[in-house]
């Protein structure tokens, strides 16, 4: 799990909650509807985007152990310099490369039925 108190400024514009999620739970929730989750275009198989990381000691760029949150810009105001974005966990297609944005509200809605249904 990330310690969000290391976490760029950047990256603190969205709950540190979701910076917590495994890559299995949005698996268990995407597997939750009737319809496999598919590619809109060729309905090839999505793989979820992984967070990356940049390591100084090294000078390359790798991936962290967890889903990419990922900021979708839903409304931009320049007149006044804001730019509002929603969070959003990424998909690629193994197939043909398109990128699915699938938001992070319903899922979180989703994790937070089954932990208070559980025993």
């Amino acid at each position: 799990m990330p310690n969000t108190d290391d976490m760029p400024e950047e990256r603190q514009g969205f709950s540190p909650e979701l910076y917590t999620i495994r890559g299995e739970e949005i698996i268990e929730f995407m597997s939750s509807f009737p319809k496999e989750p598919n590619c809109p275009m060729c309905d090839g198989d999505l793989a979820l985007m992984a967070a990356g990381k940049y390591d100084d000691d090294n000078n390359q760029i790798g991936f962290e152990d967890r889903p990419a949150i990922i900021g979708v810009t839903v409304d931009e105001k320049p007149e006044i310099g804001i730019t509002l974005k929603t969070p959003a966990f990424g998909a690629t297609c193994n197939d043909c490369g398109f990128i699915s944005y699938f938001m992070v509200g319903k899922f979180m809605a989703w994790k937070r039925k089954n932990e208070a249904n559980k025993p």
